[in-house]
């Protein structure tokens, strides 16, 4: 059974992000769906210093300490210090990425995250131009879970 930390526990120590374990440091992006590579042609075209899932934040752990769920944001933006989920509009998906964005807020408060939806990017590189190829989806099929 998986244990939420509880960093207000006297002797707790705060949890830490790590990089994310599935990236190598100077690797070019793999991205999970379209929306994601469009997202990054926005970020692009504003010429916004973005990273494509540095970290990871551990949420919960068992008994002996290892780590059970843990969220990976998809793009962190190095000028804002602000991560950025992209996520369907699946409401059953939506509602475990809110969940855990509840626990990132709750162990790691410094840190600042929004959740963005994937027709969002679609619609908003389709009307730049910028993914000419790339129309708003009717497949909503979430990519792995972060």
């Amino acid at each position: 059974m998986a244990k939420e930390a509880n960093p207000s526990k006297p002797g707790a120590l705060s949890p830490q992000p790590i990089l994310n374990p599935k990236r190598q440091p100077g690797e070019p992006p793999s991205f999970s769906h379209p929306a994601e590579e469009a997202f990054a042609r926005v970020l692009d075209f504003y010429e916004t210093q973005w990273e494509y899932e540095p970290m990871t934040f551990p949420l919960e752990w068992d008994r002996e300490g290892r780590v059970t769920n843990a969220f990976s944001p998809d793009f962190y933006l190095v000028e804002e210090d602000l991560y950025i989920e992209l996520t369907t509009m699946k409401q059953s998906l939506v509602t475990k990425k809110n969940r855990k964005l509840r626990l990132l807020r709750k162990l790691y408060p410094g840190v600042k995250c929004k959740l963005v939806y994937r027709r969002d990017v679609e619609n908003m590189a389709v009307k730049f131009g910028l993914f000419d190829d790339l129309r708003p989806s009717e497949d909503e099929d979430e990519d792995q879970d972060s």
